[in-house]
């Protein structure tokens, strides 16, 4: 789940401490996408900060998004424009009072920072469904017309695992809480969460994305990065959980929205890293996307010789994991070494392991989970057990799995 609620060791404290409300968003009374003067010429880069914080996430969410504040901030008629899709619940255990989600643009104006709410969308309809993501994000194309999109995405996640799915189904460690999939909204209770798959999430994408920073839990994996292959040229994510204060949004917009810059998504991945550093716990990797199928191609190649009851006989102690909460992510090339990969085998992957894994970084700890820096691929895989006949029949149906055979 995005970001590990803070240990959970902190969570008086933090209830104490939640830091004034911002007021409600007010209407500009004419719609700011429509930069005056300049209309048709386009818009240079758009970054897009999709938020689903109704759970227990709201307070560390809302702090992020003030936290732009003191980055930097594209002027009104500028051709970059900030944009939030935000959808909070009023308080970190209040999932009932109805709140509507919006979207606004963030843009300075001489001496002030304006949040321009420019569209509403009805409280009591879900925010994690496949058509609010497409309908959202085809409004800021359709609007905000542009030479470049990119994607933060802020919320729970669970990377691959499809929803619906809980691990008492298969009798194995049962949680209370479910896995959270992609985005987590609660209604009434924690206990009561609706989610995304990442298939369906991939599949409401309307437009192609330069980049999707993914600030939660588990989306640092083969499974998640070749669904969204074809959506976005590069993704940068976790293969663990991530603490609940996320990523560094005081630098993002400027590694991410500055005019005449390239996109330093490297950047984003060490300004992130170097915030837990000292002290704390993270994992973080950038991937190109554009080597996700030579890398299928090449595993598919591995798993045929290699077949299914090998890895069903890995014994997870063995395999470097990346697993708190959950027990379902270990290390990718890990998992091939433990299986048996042959000498030539391993070093065809981690050839295109060299190209697609373009940063990786991780602390010698996640809370109680050693990452050790030799098997660190900076990339997830499941490791199916034979004791997981339910969620080895959905791993079946992801289109990894179809591509490269690891399970049959």
């Amino acid at each position: 789940m995005k970001k590990w609620f803070r240990l959970l060791l902190v969570l008086a404290a933090l209830s104490a401490c939640t830091p004034e409300r911002y007021s409600p968003f007010p209407d500009s009374g004419r719609f700011a996408g429509r930069r005056e003067g300049l209309e048709g010429l386009g818009y240079e880069k758009i970054m897009i900060i999709y938020t689903e914080g109704y759970n227990n996430l709201t307070v560390d969410i809302e702090e992020n998004l003030r936290q732009l504040d003191e980055g930097y901030i594209p002027g009104m008629n500028d051709k970059q424009a900030l944009l939030v899709y935000a959808h909070n619940a009023l308080g970190r255990v209040d999932y009932s009072s109805e709140v509507e989600p919006v979207v606004y643009r963030i843009y300075s104006h001489y001496d002030k920072i304006i949040r321009d709410t420019i569209r509403r969308y009805p409280s009591d309809e879900l925010s994690v469904k496949p058509e609010r993501v497409k309908d959202v994000l085809s409004f800021i194309k359709q609007e905000f017309p542009s030479q470049s999109y990119g994607l933060v995405f802020n919320s729970h996640a669970s990377g691959w695992i499809p929803k619906g799915y809980d691990s008492s189904s298969d009798d194995v460690n049962p949680w209370s809480i479910s896995p959270s999939w992609i985005g987590s909204e609660f209604e009434g209770s924690y206990t009561n969460d609706h989610n995304l798959d990442v298939d369906e999430f991939a599949q409401a994408i309307p437009m192609h994305l330069d980049y999707i920073v993914f600030d939660c839990c588990l989306m640092g994996g083969v499974e998640t990065n070749y669904s969204l292959r074809e959506k976005t040229n590069y993704i940068v994510a976790a293969p663990t959980e991530v603490l609940s204060e996320g990523f560094d949004y005081y630098k993002m917009t400027e590694k991410l929205l500055k005019p005449h810059e390239s996109v330093d998504l490297k950047g984003v991945c060490v300004d992130f890293f170097e915030k837990f550093a000292n002290g704390s716990y993270a994992t973080v990797a950038l991937y190109d996307c554009s080597k996700m199928d030579e890398l299928a191609k090449a595993c598919k190649k591995v798993f045929s010789n290699h077949p299914d009851n090998t890895v069903l006989n890995v014994n997870p102690r063995d395999v470097q994991d990346y697993n708190y909460s959950f027990s379902y992510h270990y290390d990718f090339r890990d998992i091939l070494a433990k299986m048996g990969a042959s000498t030539e085998e391993l070093a065809e992957i981690d050839a295109i392991l060299e190209e697609l894994v373009i940063y990786k970084n991780a602390t010698p700890y996640f809370i109680n989970t050693a990452i050790n820096p030799l098997t660190y691929s900076g990339m997830s895989m499941y490791l199916p057990t034979s004791s997981r006949d339910v969620l080895n029949s959905l791993y079946k149906e992801t289109p990894w799995n179809k591509a490269t055979g690891l399970l049959k």
